[in-house]
C-alpha cells in the first residue's frame, strides 16, 4: 500500500518523489480463514486500527471478540475488503477458493496477500486481474508450483511483491517446529494423543 519496492527503485535511480500511498488505519481487512494463524494476524491488524471482517468454515468467538464481523456470502466479503489476507489450509475443498469471481468482486484499490498455500488462489486468474489492474496489487509468498518457474508472468508484473515461501521461515519458527516434532515422536512412542490426526 506504500509501494516500498517502487520507492526503493526510485531512490536507487537518483530520483526522490513518489505519489502518496495509503494507510492501513481504518481500512477493512478481510481475514480469509480464521483459524489460529488467521486470528493472530487479525490481532496485528486490529492493533493498527483496522476494521476486521472474516470468511471461514467455522466462526470463532475470539475473532468476534476482536470486533470481527463474519460474512456468509463470499463475494460480498471480497467486495467489502480493502485488503484480503489468506489463511486457509491447502486441501481439495480450498483449492482455488480465490478465483476469477472473487477477484472481480474486489475493489480496484484493494490488495490480496497470500502467505498460506499457493493452490488457494487461482494463479492464472490472479495474473489476469493484476495485468488488467482490476485490483491494486498483491503480496504473494506461496505459489501453485514451487519454486516459481522463470516464465511465470507474476515475475514481470510491477503491482505484486513476491517472496520465496519465507513467511514461516525464521530461526525461531524452525526451532519451535523441531521441538514440536521431537515432542510428537516421544509422545507417539509413549502412546499419548498429542497432536493426533485422525
Amino acid at each position: 500500500m506504500r509501494e516500498i519496492p517502487k520507492s526503493d527503485k526510485i531512490i536507487r535511480s537518483g530520483k526522490w518523489n513518489l505519489k502518496p500511498g495509503f494507510e492501513l488505519f481504518e481500512k477493512t481487512i478481510g481475514i480469509l480463514g480464521t483459524g489460529k494463524i488467521g486470528i493472530n494476524t487479525a490481532k496485528v491488524f486490529k492493533a493498527l486500527g483496522c476494521n476486521l471482517i472474516g470468511f471461514s468454515r467455522t466462526e470463532k468467538q475470539e475473532f468476534k471478540d476482536l470486533g470481527g464481523k463474519y460474512f456468509s456470502d463470499k463475494l460480498d466479503f471480497f467486495a467489502q475488503a480493502d485488503l484480503i489476507s489468506v489463511h486457509l489450509p491447502a486441501n481439495e475443498k480450498t483449492k482455488h477458493t480465490v478465483g476469477k469471481q472473487e477477484l472481480k468482486a474486489m475493489k480496484e484499490t484493494a490488495f490480496i496477500i497470500n502467505t498460506a498455500r499457493g493452490a488457494i488462489i487461482d494463479e492464472k486468474a490472479l495474473i489476469q486481474s493484476l495485468e488488467n489492474k482490476e485490483i491494486a496489487g498483491a503480496g504473494i509468498d506461496v505459489f501453485e508450483k514451487e519454486p516459481i518457474a522463470i516464465e511465470n508472468k507474476l515475475l514481470k508484473l510491477d503491482n505484486v511483491v513476491l517472496t520465496p515461501h519465507i513467511a514461516y521461515k525464521t530461526e525461531e519458527a524452525l526451532q519451535r517446529r523441531a521441538e514440536v516434532t521431537v515432542k510428537n515422536i516421544i509422545d507417539f512412542l509413549e502412546d499419548k494423543d498429542t497432536n493426533k490426526v485422525g
